[in-house]
């Protein structure tokens, strides 16, 4: 996918947005810095939604939207669109379906499922036509052997008929004959090769990233609703697909945090063997990404140093820095300081 239409698509008007905060949200790289920049964007639901999608570099990403005018961006490459840059995103997103649907693909491997389909497609219309010659699309093995269970599982004359409902029930609830027509020509099938993204976008005069961000976004709502009948003959299709909310050090600091409350911070960096600091990350991490009941914030935040902080904070709360902070506020640590904007951001939030 191009970044810098993605960019585009998940850039403002009235807030300042890091690009490379921006990318690196939407492929899942999973640090403190990138989810609290997601938290403050709202962009967490998106979290890992493109994981592995994007290649561009960005400062090139960057310079090909200021020549076309569509956004202005400082030196640390903070963007913000243009009246052309508002026109253009609302362009694209006339061309696509529902961007929410992406909160699906944050959550699953949607790319993985799609593969899955695909084969499947492929080898139940092979199937109707009683052919056992044909070369199979090439995904994973796990995913290939996978598929060839869930075929033998559903193997029956009624097989292909079923299949060919889902679809049609599924494509006519778009009431979109263009999306209708994206996610057909992608797949492959008795005597028919599925177009790439390229061809696609030629024949409806877009471009490859609208595409595939529509394919992929007509995958994560199929998805969705498979999901949710999983009594359905897709169901193997489905499974192990599930990405961890958290990573999955972080969720072993965080139940032995809330296991033990006697433990202090330092002890279950030396029972887990790793640093102070790697605890602290691990923390705020759940505190970023968890419901509030689920993150004891109040053992983590001293309220001594909460109302100090509640009583210095600028109006911009989410870009002020540790360092203005520290100026205030002395023996601040960063920890305390961000978990404060965690929590007041998600307090804010929740307003709105």
């Amino acid at each position: 996918m191009d970044l810098a239409t993605v960019l585009v698509l998940f850039s403002s008007s009235t807030q300042w947005r890091r690009s490379k905060a921006v990318k690196n949200i939407l492929i899942g790289r999973r640090t403190v810095s990138n989810l609290y920049w997601a938290l403050q964007y709202q962009l967490l639901p998106d979290f890992g939604a493109l994981h592995g999608a994007l290649s561009n570099d960005v400062e090139q990403a960057v310079s090909k939207l200021k020549r076309q005018h569509l956004v202005t961006s400082d030196d640390e490459l903070r963007l913000l669109l243009t009246k052309q840059g508002v026109a253009y995103q609302n362009k694209l997103r006339k061309q696509l379906p529902n961007l929410a649907a992406l909160t699906t693909a944050a959550q699953f491997d949607i790319f993985r499922f799609a593969d899955r389909l695909a084969l499947a497609t492929q080898v139940v219309s092979e199937y109707s036509y009683a052919n056992n010659r044909y070369y199979p699309q090439e995904i994973g093995l796990f995913d290939t052997q996978l598929v060839k269970r869930w075929f033998l599982q559903n193997k029956d004359q009624a097989l292909p008929q079923y299949l060919y409902t889902l679809f049609n029930r599924f494509l006519t609830m778009l009431k979109r004959d263009d999306f209708a027509v994206t996610f057909v020509q992608g797949l492959s099938g008795h005597q028919l090769t599925g177009e790439t993204n390229l061809q696609i976008a030629k024949e409806q005069g877009t471009t490859p990233t609208v595409v595939s961000l529509t394919r992929l976004i007509l995958m994560a709502q199929l998805f969705s609703q498979l999901h949710e009948s999983r009594k359905s003959k897709m169901a193997l299709l489905i499974q192990g697909l599930a990405k961890p909310v958290i990573s999955v050090s972080a969720q072993k600091t965080l139940t032995m945090f809330c296991r033990f409350p006697d433990l202090s911070l330092l002890e279950i960096a030396r029972r887990r063997r790793i640093k102070l600091t790697t605890v602290q990350e691990h923390l705020l991490e759940a505190a970023i990404v968890l419901p509030g009941k689920q993150v004891p914030v109040q053992r983590l935040l001293a309220s001594s140093i909460e109302e100090k902080l509640a009583s210095a904070q600028p109006q911009d709360l989410a870009n002020w820095s540790f360092q203005e902070a520290s100026q205030k506020i002395v023996g601040l640590d960063f920890f305390s300081f961000r978990l404060f904007q965690i929590q007041r951001l998600k307090r804010a939030q929740r307003k709105v």
